[in-house]
């Protein structure tokens, strides 16, 4: 590499392909930096690793895929989400996530498939990614640009989303999302059969240093609650732990949205005609398309 380099010296071409092979990710990055930094030369590379893509800047980045034979130029908008998802890059299709917990929630569904011998996202070359709330509707409408099948997978609670939510239907964007006002926390609480919902307060109330969820609960619900609290559902009951979980961010990383997914699938069956099922399946779908 040395000596190509320096035959390429003033106004030279180097051409790299699959610059990854036979280097760990440390010296396959320390390579790539050094050459973009090298103004005196023109530096071609092809790559299939994470490893080199979180090297460059999004302006840097073309695609190429078989089906389509010509090259797309990466927007300067996804520079972020692909520092957090290099691996969506590779994909043939992309779920768009508003955030960490719905990308907990598309994995529980995904190991839900798995563990049922159902065709999955790996099947279908399918990649979850973190569309980081404010970044998300642009995410989606920059991974259409660049000719990915992208699904948007979000809450109905954020006014500001929900406006320009028409604007991915225009350019065929499929959208998974709650009723009008509910986060997905809300939507589960709401919709989840009550013996799942004590599996999510217990799951909360066993992480360590975390404030009481019946004071919590208490404080949204504006009245005193029993020690047996849990015992009796009720619509204002769902609400308040619904408001809790948000407000406390229960479930605001993926691990803790995945645990969050896998209860909603283990009660499933149970939720005829209730939205939350319709998400999931609906969801499903896509996948199997």
């Amino acid at each position: 590499m040395a000596i190509q380099t320096l035959l390429a010296e003033n106004g030279g071409i180097i051409l790299i392909d699959e610059i990854e092979q036979g280097l760990e990710p440390d010296r396959v990055q320390h390579i790539v930096s050094t050459l973009k930094k090298n103004d005196n030369i023109q530096t071609f590379i092809t790559t299939h690793s994470s490893n080199v893509i979180v090297e460059l800047d999004a302006s840097d980045l073309y695609l190429l895929s078989k089906e389509n034979g010509f090259l797309r130029n990466v927007s300067r908008s996804l520079q972020g989400n692909i520092r957090r998802n290099p691996e969506a890059l590779f994909a043939k299709r992309i779920v768009v996530c508003e955030g960490a917990t719905e990308v907990g929630i598309c994995r529980a569904v995904n190991d839900f498939l798995i563990g049922e011998n159902r065709i999955n996202a790996a099947h279908k070359g399918i990649r979850f990614v973190d569309g980081n709330g404010a970044n998300f509707i642009n995410d989606c409408l920059a991974f259409k640009k660049l000719n990915f099948d992208v699904v948007a997978f979000c809450d109905s609670d954020d006014k500001i989303i929900n406006q320009k939510k028409g604007r991915l239907t225009e350019k065929g964007i499929e959208i998974i999302d709650c009723d009008k006002g509910n986060s997905i926390e809300n939507q589960i609480f709401q919709d989840l059969p009550w013996g799942g919902i004590i599996k999510l307060v217990k799951y909360q109330e066993e992480k360590p240093s975390s404030q009481s969820v019946k004071d919590q609960v208490e404080h949204y619900l504006g009245t005193h609650l029993l020690n047996n609290w849990m015992q009796q559902d009720s619509k204002e009951l769902r609400k308040a732990i619904g408001i809790s979980s948000i407000s406390g961010e229960w479930f605001k990383r993926i691990d803790h949205g995945q645990f969050l997914g896998l209860v909603v699938c283990q009660n499933l069956r149970l939720m005829e005609g209730k939205k939350l099922k319709y998400q999931i399946e609906k969801f499903i779908s896509w996948i199997n398309r």
